[in-house]
């Protein structure tokens, strides 16, 4: 043992620990347990933040409704009229549907009516009770 080399005599005395890699691999996820977890920690926070802001919005419920109450009286002589919900992917939409002339879009229609129904300071109080979705869709 003594005609190895210092380098060796380390390898060789690794070699001769139990389980060597799996107690190493432990010992590097420790050694960089923190900064993994600040890395993922700070998306969920914002996606936690957003969800919440989601379900504290008193205006959200009211866009949707008004939004439903546009889309039932679009397809009221449809099996598709008097819906009890729609599909999120519609809201992507809005802004491509258009009335008969071609002027003003469906979400052009449902900011005016809102404003109308709820008062000219009904978009700022939405998008200041949703601000943490920007956030979170901004990551």
């Amino acid at each position: 043992d003594n005609e190895l080399a210092p380098p060796e005599r380390f390898i060789r005395a690794l070699s001769q620990i139990p389980q060597v890699t799996g107690r190493v691999d432990c010992w590097a996820f420790l050694s960089t347990y923190n900064e993994q977890i600040g890395d993922i920690f700070q998306p969920l926070k914002l996606i936690q933040d957003a969800c919440t802001s989601i379900q504290n919005s008193k205006s959200l419920p009211r866009v949707l409704a008004i939004l439903l109450d546009i889309g039932n009286y679009m397809n009221g002589n449809s099996n598709r009229g008097q819906a009890d919900g729609f599909d999120i992917a519609v809201l992507s939409r809005l802004s491509n549907l258009k009335d008969a002339e071609g002027k003003t879009s469906v979400l052009q229609y449902a900011v005016q009516l809102a404003v109308n129904t709820y008062g000219f300071e009904f978009p700022e109080k939405i998008l200041a009770e949703l601000t943490p979705c920007r956030a979170a869709s901004e990551y």
